[in-house]
């Protein structure tokens, strides 16, 4: 692409039409290049060398919502996922009931579920939760149950 590479490409896209689903095809596997793309909103990121057939498929999953990635780019991602160290925080530096919010989100529980375990508000539950990303330094969900899982919690 002559203006700009696929990572910004999906970043312009995501950042006005959010709805849009992307599938990044490319020959580069480079480490970075992978995760800023899935980071800006892309569902997938395939290599050029996939089959036409794996293609449709892929792109099929992706309308469904499922993240798509062959299996030596997941594997990049996970070696290099598993090289990042756990935040350097402790158990004592949440709250209580940060504590008990953590707990319920470890064990899958929504949103509504954990408001209504513990008698609070979603909107109280999703404060919370916002407060515990910060503390751990992650964005979204899945990468915080990894991350509060690898701490112990």
């Amino acid at each position: 692409m002559p203006d700009m590479d696929g990572v910004e490409a999906t970043r312009l896209i995501k950042k006005d039409f959010p709805q849009t689903v992307i599938i990044v095809l490319t020959t580069f596997d480079d480490d970075d290049y992978i995760i800023n793309a899935l980071t800006y909103g892309a569902a997938g990121y395939l290599l050029k060398d996939i089959s036409g057939e794996k293609l449709v498929e892929a792109i099929r999953d992706g309308l469904s919502g499922n993240i798509i990635l062959p299996g030596r780019v997941a594997a990049k991602i996970t070696s290099r996922l598993a090289q990042e160290s756990t935040p350097r925080i402790t158990r004592e530096e949440f709250t209580e009931r940060e504590l008990e919010v953590i707990t319920l989100l470890v064990q899958g529980k929504s949103n509504k579920e954990i408001a209504e375990t513990l008698s609070l508000t979603v909107g109280t539950v999703k404060n919370y939760i916002s407060q515990i990303y910060a503390k751990i330094n992650v964005k979204d969900r899945a990468n915080a149950v990894l991350v509060l899982k690898k701490m112990g919690l």
